[in-house]
């Protein structure tokens, strides 16, 4: 032990970060020694776990098999985890006691989804449980160690580090430097006394499915989640209590959490906050006590709690507060978006003329016309394309609404009631014009680019419709290949043609060749549509993402979890597995399958039914085995159609 520590401490330009620099004081004269204490005063907290068969592949990712780790929590054989060390549904675990070489079978008793964690029992008594060290004790700066029992059963893994942040990812975890991987993930983050800070746990601010986070190991950001939070919650566990996020049921504005005031946008029907009273436009001032002034401290103080907890929020109504007490609940009645079913005039300024009804919808049926144009939106005036977008995405199906519109002289007002996206790809969508008016009018620079974002090393690949009028805005195709081939030659020109005639920009990501994309390139890929929609006038309606590769499972999640970004999503396999979220008042977001009639019907089935289950519109289109120019006709009527309100 003297000299695994001796070397860890010599070694540690390995885990050297700038950071340390404003650490507190380590106490170097005598460090192995404080090391050696740390380390045993925990490893009789400290249990090594093993899984016996499950899946192989987990999310589009091969399953670990290898050892992790977990900590004694009770005298009697409880043992807290990480949840990732059973993702792959095994079908049994054991466990290896400190101090033992006898392995014995481990009953899993719950999950805790909030904070991706598993207890289990063994039968067994006189244990050590460890002890925690109180949350008003854990200090940004302090010395911390992660701990596994993974490379070897006598003796503990260990990386040395700082805790850097804490209420991290919605409040739940202490952040830290320290390496944290699947060698570790299920151990404890101790201080230097032995006392555990937290549970090393992968987590991602933006995904909670069971392998989010996965992608940071090693890379000086882990997380841990406080013992004493999970102490506070082990009785409900031990119960056999699965213990989900809560939800209350608000939609906000959908721009960065850390710069949008916390102004409601929608309630969702039958939900907790709708059954408290809380009403569209309330600005959010405290929740639970805590003062709130902006959506991301909304998501900090709720994010961290679970389904049956009670909150209390505050809000600004007008120029009254108002304070309502709410339960939280694991599950929201599923929103379906509703639909008039017209398409915008986009070269018509900024209001909102109706170009095409679509035929048997509501909007025909109201007596619309194409040449209308939209004022109002039940009484809130509708100045731009814009505004009515904004309005009709926080509307659900069967929701009536009051519209009001001119018809050439004359304004008029009628209810409709709004319905389900088509079922079918209509025919005949006009297109859009797009040249033009006159010689005098400017027109954009069209053609072939490379770009680059040297911020990411990441070039692409730009198409530019010729002739297009400067002010008219255009839609965005973003084609992710895969391996490095690019949009194959024979389909070029056709998707070319489809960017002319329906006015979209295609866009390409370049990669090398042999590679394929993961989860580190999707801040490069995030940046690199941001950039080419500040760069270029685009209808945010009209941003899709083209998933036509083997990368299915990554496009697939990367577009559901950019859903403020992309509108439509088109993929022609089938993912492995994705987290396909619930669908949410104000992120319009519609599917579309490119050869559907080759999914064999369980899977299609399968599919259709998560996709109801979640409120998305999938759309199944059968395709040519060698793409006709119909094919990429109609798949570009369907882009067309994500401006449809």
């Amino acid at each position: 032990m003297k000299h695994f520590l001796l070397g860890l401490f010599i070694g540690m330009g390995l885990f050297w970060n700038s950071g340390w620099a404003n650490a507190a004081p380590f106490p170097a004269e005598n460090a192995e020694a404080v090391l050696a204490e740390a380390m045993l005063r925990i490893e009789p907290s400290l249990v090594r776990i093993e899984t016996v068969g499950g899946l192989d592949v987990i999310e589009d990712m091969l399953a670990a098999t290898g050892p992790t780790t977990g900590v004694i929590v009770s005298a009697d054989g409880e043992i807290i985890t990480s949840s990732f060390n059973f993702a792959m549904k095994p079908t049994a675990v054991l466990v290896t006691l400190p101090g033992s070489q006898q392995r014995l079978n481990a009953k899993i008793i719950a999950h805790d989804q909030l904070k991706k964690l598993t207890l289990l029992k063994v039968e067994a008594s006189g244990l050590t449980p460890a002890e925690a060290v109180p949350l008003d004790q854990i200090q940004v700066g302090q010395w911390a160690l992660a701990l596994g029992r993974t490379y070897d059963a006598t003796k503990p893994n260990v990386s040395l580090g700082l805790v850097s942040a804490l209420k991290r990812v919605e409040g739940k975890a202490i952040q830290t430097d320290a390496k944290v991987s699947p060698v570790n993930y299920g151990g404890p983050l101790v201080d230097l006394t032995g006392r555990v800070l937290g549970i090393l746990v992968p987590l991602s601010p933006q995904e909670s499915s069971a392998t989010a986070g996965v992608n940071w190991y090693d890379s000086g950001i882990g997380f841990a989640i406080p013992l004493q939070e999970v102490q506070q919650v082990l009785e409900r566990m031990r119960s056999g209590e699965e213990l989900k996020p809560g939800l209350m049921g608000v939609s906000f504005d959908a721009t960065p959490g850390m710069l949008t005031e916390p102004v409601i946008r929608e309630v969702r029907p039958g939900s907790p906050a709708a059954e408290a009273g809380l009403l569209k436009d309330d600005r959010v001032i405290q929740v639970n006590g805590q003062p709130i002034r902006t959506v991301a401290g909304v998501r900090q103080v709720v994010g961290n709690r679970y389904a049956g907890d009670d909150v209390t929020v505050q809000v600004q109504r007008g120029e009254k507060q108002e304070s309502v007490s709410l339960k939280l609940v694991a599950e929201l009645q599923t929103f379906r978006h509703g639909y008039l079913g017209v398409l915008p005039r986009r070269e018509q300024g900024d209001s909102f003329q109706v170009k095409h009804v679509l035929a048997d919808s509501v909007a025909e049926k109201a007596g619309l016309q194409p040449g209308d144009v939209i004022l109002s939106w039940n009484g809130t005036a509708v100045t731009s394309r814009a505004d009515l977008s904004r309005m009709a995405a926080l509307e659900g199906e069967s929701a009536e609404v009051e519209l009001g519109y001119r018809r050439g002289e004359n304004e008029q007002t009628v209810k409709i009631t709004l319905a389900a996206p088509f079922s079918a790809i209509p025919n005949q969508i006009p297109l859009p014009a797009l040249a033009p008016a006159n010689e005098q009018e400017p027109a954009r620079a069209g053609g072939d680019s490379e770009k680059r974002l040297a911020d990411y090393a990441l070039s692409y690949d730009l198409y530019i419709p010729e002739q297009t009028a400067a002010d008219v805005p255009l839609g965005l195709m973003f084609w992710l290949n895969t391996g490095g081939q690019g949009i194959p030659a024979d389909q070029l020109a056709q998707w070319k043609r489809i960017c002319r005639v329906r006015g979209f920009i295609l866009a390409v990501p370049k990669m090398e060749t042999g590679q394929r994309w993961g989860s580190d390139d999707e801040l490069a890929l995030r940046a690199c549509v941001d950039t080419i929609v500040r760069e270029n006038q685009i209808d945010p309606d009209l941003v899709v993402l083209l998933g036509l590769g083997d990368q299915p499972t990554f496009v697939g999640q990367f577009a559901m979890t950019h859903r403020d970004l992309f509108h439509g999503l088109v993929i022609d396999s089938v993912p492995t597995r994705i987290e396909v979220p619930f669908n949410e008042p104000g992120h319009r977001f519609r599917i579309l399958f490119w050869g559907g009639e080759n999914v064999p019907p369980p899977i299609r089935a399968a599919l259709g039914q998560v996709a109801e289950q979640r409120g998305f519109s999938l759309l199944f289109q059968p395709r040519a085995e060698t793409l006709t120019p119909d094919d990429f006709d109609l798949l570009s009527s369907w882009a067309e159609l994500l401006g449809m309100q």
